[in-house]
């Protein structure tokens, strides 16, 4: 009986201690939540995002986001937002926005999916984020 009082202490404290860090954490996931959310795409729902709807084997998936980049495409959308679990993925389904993407060199950071390929193919045009 007397660990739940000392679990309560202790979780207290560290609230006390990180409420800046955690209050400035939920904002910043809000803010992106909202700024995601302003692209078309199908719909997510909590925690598992859209991954309940995707094909489970690689042909089927293939095909499913194939049909998905056309009915947004023709919807005269350039972008498909989609959620796997709780990370946002933006897909760019058209050329015209994928070349205003690609021509901005002001922000050329790329994600962590990235780092994946780092090991194999060096900090090159692909994976470099443009810092010496």
């Amino acid at each position: 009986m007397i660990v739940i009082p000392f679990v309560v202490i202790i979780l207290s404290i560290a609230l006390l201690v990180y409420w800046k860090q955690i209050y400035s954490s939920i904002c910043e996931r809000i803010r992106i939540v909202k700024l995601v959310d302003k692209i078309a795409g199908p719909v997510s729902i909590p925690i598992l995002g859209t991954t309940w709807m995707l094909k489970w084997n690689i042909t089927g998936l293939s095909i499913q986001l194939r049909d998905m980049g056309i009915y947004y495409s023709n919807k005269g959308h350039g972008l498909i937002r989609m959620w796997m679990a709780t990370r946002p993925v933006v897909i760019c389904i058209r050329p015209e926005t994928a070349k205003l993407i690609l021509e901005r060199t002001d922000i050329i950071t790329k994600g962590d999916e990235y780092n994946i390929l780092i090991p194999w193919l060096g900090t090159g045009l692909l994976t470099s984020s443009g810092l010496h």
